[in-house]
């Protein structure tokens, strides 16, 4: 909501320390998809807030969540954090209106 308001800094100021404890978590990892997935998501939001590493984070969250079995990158929630991925690559963003 703070992006499509276009408060682009007061979303940085919380999502910073949420990427920081996502990638923490994640280092200590041991194969468990849905920390992974969390770090993808962060990653996501984060790249709409960081308009010069957007690109960079994008590719980040889209190659964290290629590398999830099939099986998990085929439930709903994966398919749309997917598709908002995808569409943010190109440019649409989900309060400009419809995506696809």
């Amino acid at each position: 909501m703070l992006v499509a308001q276009q408060r682009n800094g007061d979303a940085a100021g919380i999502m910073t320390p949420v990427v920081a404890r996502r990638r923490e978590v994640n280092s200590r990892n041991h194969g468990d998809c849905d920390v992974r997935f969390g770090l993808a998501a962060a990653l996501y939001v984060q790249a709409l807030v960081d308009g010069p590493r957007r690109e960079a984070l994008l590719s980040e969250s889209a190659t964290i969540i290629s590398g999830l079995p099939r099986e998990y990158r085929n439930l709903f929630a994966t398919r749309y954090v997917i598709d908002r991925i995808s569409d943010a690559q190109l440019g649409r963003y989900p309060w400009m209106g419809k995506t696809r």
